[in-house]
């Protein structure tokens, strides 16, 4: 990142957007990519103090922030990482920050997203010339194909996003002094922070503000034509780019032509905020209004005016709020469609509305109550499918048969057993006459005859065995 933005022109590897720019690196991250919020702060606290203190020389400029998070956010007296970037902006410091690399709506990925800092998406240039002639390739780092002057795939985007730059197969410096190629907004974002320092290199004044009205007059469209081509601010109406899941075009930078307005720039007088940008959703008897904060104007936002009403174009002042990002309507019935706008306030006035959104609020739908399936009812006997004789016949068969083979097996079963039990008695009993002659003293023999009638006995049951396998 830091080679990209501002790498000296000497020669040797790659060179920066601002090659010669002083770097200030305020380390906030470990070596192994983690960090946290309080370390963020202290970070800020320290940028901060040095466009406080009392030497001019060591004040920042522009701060490059290509790191984030996805998260809900608030204003600038109840979040204190927005406190932070608002008392940075306040300084004269210009906020840059990657819009992040999700492929999803970068209005809740902070930094970027607040309304004090140029948020940047990316693209895929792979030539420096515009209308797609390098064309398609593998990007090794993504393990993916990207086409020439398309919007990269990876991209967060939305209205929160204010400019575009190259951010696809980026080779610049490395740690450890080497060379790398990566991809991600945090490439994109150097480019934008290299221009920005050019831009306050020639105009030392310019604000965050002042530097996006210029990107939206000096910015590159999709047409080929600068942003202000057609006297309105932004590429709105001046193509899509490919690949762009929005369909907002952002202003591609052009250092040159920015650099240049910025050196006679001359900022416009002071007036009322520009239109917010509104996002309107029903629930069960409210409606909830969020939205993002326009330019100022010049002066501060102090409140919103809710407009709302029935059908399209009849929306009347329903309401005002305070310097917030959002506002449930309560005073509304399930079922009927609501048309509303929203407009910001400072002390030059009201600015104008945004674009009319739609909302219907809906009772949930209750969920249903599962019927549980009764086990079928057997038919009655004399509805029960009848067989012909023969079929009848054929059946009563094959269960004696089955019967049978049955009966066989287990007496075969049960004589087997028998036998074997016959065996292990005999074994004891001779195991016995042994014990007692040991321990009477009569001879072997006198043991053997009394407990002769016990073999008796068992050669008895051993001789019905042998019949009852003999039966089957």
């Amino acid at each position: 990142m830091a080679g990209t933005a501002a790498a000296p022109l000497n020669g040797i590897g790659v060179v920066g957007v601002a090659p010669q720019a002083t770097l200030v690196p305020v380390k906030v991250f470990d070596d192994a990519g983690n960090s946290s919020e309080s370390l963020i702060l202290c970070g800020f606290d320290q940028v901060i103090g040095l466009n406080t203190d009392a030497d001019p020389a060591n004040n920042i400029d522009v701060a490059s922030m290509s790191w984030g998070e996805a998260r809900t956010w608030g204003d600038c007296l109840n979040d204190p990482l927005h406190e932070a970037i608002c008392r940075a902006s306040a300084t004269g410091m210009v906020l840059v920050a990657g819009a992040g690399n999700s492929s999803t709506d970068a209005g809740s990925f902070v930094p970027a997203a607040f309304p004090e800092v140029i948020s940047v998406s990316a693209m895929a240039d792979f030539d420096g010339q515009p209308g797609g002639l390098a064309g398609c390739g593998l990007v090794p780092d993504l393990g993916w194909f990207e086409c020439d002057d398309t919007f990269a795939f990876f991209s967060n985007y939305g209205p929160s996003v204010d400019v575009i730059a190259p951010g696809v197969g980026i080779y610049s410096t490395w740690k450890d002094g080497g060379y790398n190629t990566i991809s991600g907004t945090s490439m994109s974002t150097p480019h934008v922070s290299g221009v920005v320092a050019l831009m306050k290199a020639v105009n030392h004044s310019l604000s965050g503000a002042d530097v996006l009205s210029i990107f939206n007059q000096t910015g590159e469209c999709p047409n080929g034509a600068s942003a202000g081509a057609d006297s309105v601010p932004g590429c709105a109406g001046q193509g899509q780019r490919t690949d762009d899941p929005d369909g907002i075009a952002e202003p591609l930078v052009n250092a040159l032509r920015a650099a240049q307005v910025a050196d006679g720039y001359v900022p416009p007088p002071p007036g009322p905020p520009s239109a917010p940008v509104l996002a309107a959703n029903g629930g069960d008897a409210q409606v909830g209004l969020s939205w993002i904060a326009p330019a100022e104007g010049g002066s501060a936002i102090t409140g919103y005016t809710v407009y709302r009403g029935s059908s399209p174009g009849t929306a009347s002042q329903l309401t005002t709020v305070g310097p917030s990002l959002s506002y449930v309507d309560s005073g509304v019935s399930n079922g009927t469609t609501y048309y509303y706008q929203l407009a910001a306030t400072n002390a030059y006035g009201s600015g104008p509305r945004s674009s009319e959104l739609s909302a219907t609020p809906m009772a949930p739908t209750p969920t249903p109550t599962p019927t549980p399936t009764p086990a079928p009812t057997p038919p009655p006997w004399d509805q029960a499918p009848q067989g012909n004789q023969s079929d009848a016949r054929a059946a009563v068969d094959a269960a004696d048969q089955a019967f049978q083979a049955w009966s066989e097996t287990a007496a075969e079963a049960r004589a087997q057993l028998m036998l074997k039990g016959i065996d292990i008695v005999k074994k004891e009993l001779q195991d016995l006459a042994v014990v007692l002659t040991k321990e009477q003293g009569k001879p072997l023999g006198d043991s053997q005859r009394e407990i002769e009638h016990f073999l008796h006995g068992m050669n008895f049951y051993a001789g019905l065995a042998s019949k009852i396998r003999g039966s089957y």
